[in-house]
C-alpha cells in the first residue's frame, strides 16, 4: 500500500476553501482532506479508468494544520507534482492561495490518476 501525506501550509484557519478532485485510474484511490478540527473529505474513494469527479466542495477552514492524504492500496508508490498557487490583487496583496496536484500511481507516468485543486480565499464577497 502506498500513502502520501502532504501538509497544506498555504490553507490557513479562517479562510474560505474550495476543492475539486478527479480520477482516471485502474487502482482504487482514497483521499482525505482534513485539519485539526474536521475532515472536509473523509476517505472518499474512486476506482475507474473513466475520468470522473472524486469529490468537490467548499467550506470555511475551522482548524489548523490542513493536510491532504492519498492512499492507493494496490500501488507500491505514489508520485506527485505539486504546484503552489498565490493570487495577488492589483496592489500585490495575496487574496487567495492554494495548490494544484497531479498524482501518478504506477509506471505509465501520465499523471492523470488523481487531479486535485485546493484553493483558499481570505474573504468572501
Amino acid at each position: 500500500m502506498a500513502q502520501q501525506v502532504i501538509p497544506l501550509s498555504l490553507i490557513p484557519q479562517g479562510w474560505f476553501m474550495s476543492w475539486f478532485m478527479a480520477t482516471q485510474a485502474a487502482f482504487d484511490i482514497c483521499v482525505t482532506l482534513q485539519d485539526s478540527a474536521q475532515a472536509y473529505v473523509n476517505g472518499q474513494c474512486r476506482q475507474s479508468t473513466t475520468f470522473g469527479v472524486l469529490d468537490q466542495g467548499f467550506a470555511q477552514v475551522t482548524g489548523s494544520n490542513m493536510s491532504l492524504t492519498v492512499n492507493i492500496a494496490s500501488s507500491d508508490q505514489i508520485f506527485v507534482v505539486n504546484h503552489p498557487v498565490v493570487v495577488p490583487n492589483v496592489k500585490g496583496i495575496t487574496v487567495a492561495q492554494g495548490y494544484v496536484f497531479a498524482f501518478e500511481d504506477g509506471d505509465d507516468q501520465d499523471f492523470n490518476d488523481l487531479y486535485c485543486t485546493i484553493m483558499a480565499w481570505q474573504s468572501v464577497g
